[in-house]
């Protein structure tokens, strides 16, 4: 290379690995848009320079732009393979949702020796998001080893409360917050482990982090700490007080009203309505038997899965969004909403036979080829008429608790502050409302498909088990034992908010709850009440 050349390269490298370095110092500020800047200089000069891909990747999932995120990765990995690389474009696929995808990004990562704890605790918070607990733990305390960092100890603690590992947990909390003692999750994880009387509490601690806080998200979490524990201690108005209160400043900076959801139900019903739709017929039906289990948050879908899987026949695969990715792929609708009138528009259009065989391959790194599995996402019950025609021999357990119990529990629940489909529950009134719609359309899901779709009341279950799970066990073609009751030999993990729970026999202890709070609860009871429901 002839020297002016030489020197103008050697010049420009040098200019690149300034950007770079700055990129870097405004990414951990957080200074994202200062950091795209720099970044977006670099490619300009360098069209292959793959950590700025990458950079601009990790600040799209940051943003929470995880598709964008996704696509960045991917460029960087095409230009260098790097264990950071798909450690990250893991995560960023777990948290689309999309299990194959996250799988094959983790076995890639594995192939390198990996040193960086930031990598191995990437890599364990994808596995959790897979539902693989127990191997996340292992990432997690590899990556401790390391370096002992407050958010792996979080990330560690999370794994080991839905293994049922809890005693590890509260520990693994506490080592979080010494090392950051306004670490607002980690504050809310511990309290959620129980274990709380007047003499063995956290509420001093609690009042004077709440106080501390300033970002309504910080207050939401702290605000369901102290209820959980003044709850447990009989401070029923302090409780409700700190709930209200918190929930009430979060709602004001949503651009939540609940007729969007009101749109999205009579938009499911008015689909189902349409004869043509209803009747039209494929000629390769799929016949795979998938176990759905659904109804509102906090309603005891939990519960009726650990019975389905205590039946060794029967997997656990979690909380999963595939079917909803997979109808949004088929429709290619536009909007970043999975479920949405444009994309019920769109349905009518598309192959129901493809829509449940692109659900199956989806779980094919996750899910072994015919066996049955129990997917427990809740809200799948919006697509519970959308499930029937795609898998024609699934069945659907819709699990419907107690109105004002259900409403209470939603309440009292922290729901992940990103998702837009939990907006109704920081409002009571829009819970009530939820609930009432949610019952209609199960109903009207019911109505349809009674081969399919089953109600089962969860407060009648809770009371006479044996009966109950009699029934579903017939209804899901599985054979019934009386051993498949005892929820407490089941050691799946369990990630959802029942996963200290659900580690006790099935007993009535939770039933009628929300009579403690009625007082506050007018408003949501005089809606349900209007509405003709049953109290008690």
């Amino acid at each position: 290379m002839p020297f002016l050349l030489s020197k103008i390269f050697k010049n420009i490298m040098t200019n690149i690995n300034y950007l770079h370095q700055q990129a870097q110092k405004s990414l951990n500020h957080s200074d994202f848009q200062t950091a795209q800047q720099y970044l977006l200089t670099i490619l300009k000069q360098d069209k292959a320079f793959y950590d700025a891909y990458f950079l601009l990747g990790i600040i799209e999932a940051e943003l929470g732009q995880y598709n964008k995120a996704v696509s960045l990765i991917q460029k960087a990995i095409s230009i260098k393979e790097t264990a950071e690389y798909f450690a990250h474009l893991a995560k960023c696929l777990a948290m689309l949702g999309n299990s194959n995808e996250t799988y094959g990004a983790i076995v890639n990562a594995e192939k390198f020796t990996i040193k960086r704890a930031l990598t191995l605790d990437t890599l364990g918070v994808a596995l959790s998001r897979l539902g693989q607990h127990h191997k996340a733990i292992e990432y997690f305390e590899r990556a401790i080893e390391i370096s002992k960092k407050a958010s792996f100890y979080y990330n560690l603690g999370a794994s080991q409360t839905f293994s049922g590992l809890f005693t590890k947990a509260a520990d693994s909390y506490e080592q979080a917050i010494k090392l950051e003692p306004l670490f607002y999750q980690a504050h809310s994880s511990l309290s959620h482990l129980g274990g709380v009387d007047k003499n063995n509490n956290h509420v001093a601690r609690l009042k004077d982090v709440f106080n501390k806080m300033t970002h309504p998200d910080a207050k939401l979490h702290i605000s369901h700490a102290l209820a959980r524990e003044l709850d447990t201690l009989g401070y029923y108005d302090e409780c409700f007080n700190y709930l209200d209160t918190a929930k009430q400043q979060k709602l004001n900076k949503l651009n939540y009203n609940f007729k969007q959801d009101l749109e999205l139900f009579d938009g499911l019903k008015r689909l189902f309505t349409d004869t043509d739709f209803l009747n039209k017929q494929w000629e390769e039906e799929s016949t795979e038997k998938p176990i759905f289990v659904v109804g509102m948050p906090r309603s005891g879908t939990t519960l009726i899965e650990r019975v389905l899987t205590n039946n060794t026949g029967i997997k656990s695969a979690g909380e999963l969004q595939e079917f909803g990715l997979a109808l949004k792929q088929l429709t290619q609708s536009p909007g970043r909403y999975i479920l949405d009138p444009k994309t019920l528009d769109a349905a009518k259009s598309i192959n129901f036979s493809e829509l449940g065989t692109y659900y199956i391959n989806s779980l094919s790194k996750v899910i072994q080829k015919e066996q049955r599995f129990v997917d427990k996402m809740p809200l799948n019950v919006l697509y519970g008429g959308l499930i029937a025609k795609a898998l024609p021999q699934a069945k659907t357990i819709c699990v419907i608790r107690n109105p004002m119990d259900t409403i209470w529990g939603n309440y009292k629940q922290m729901f992940s502050l990103n998702d837009p489909y939990y907006n109704y529950a920081y409002d009571q009134l829009s819970i009530a409302q939820f609930y009432h719609q949610f019952v209609e359309l199960a109903e009207f899901w019911q109505s349809i498909y009674p081969e399919q779709f089953k109600i089962v009341s969860y407060d009648a279950f809770v009371q006479n088990p044996e009966v109950l799970a009699k029934d579903i066990m017939a209804f899901c073609d599985i054979e019934y034992t009386s051993d498949i009751l005892d929820i407490t030999k089941n050691t799946a993990a369990v990630a959802t908010a029942s996963s200290v729970q659900v580690r006790s026999p099935i007993n009535t202890k939770s039933l009628g709850g929300w009579k403690k709070y009625k007082e506050h609860l007018q408003p949501a009871f005089n809606y349900i009440k209007g509405k003709g429901f049953y109290i008690g």
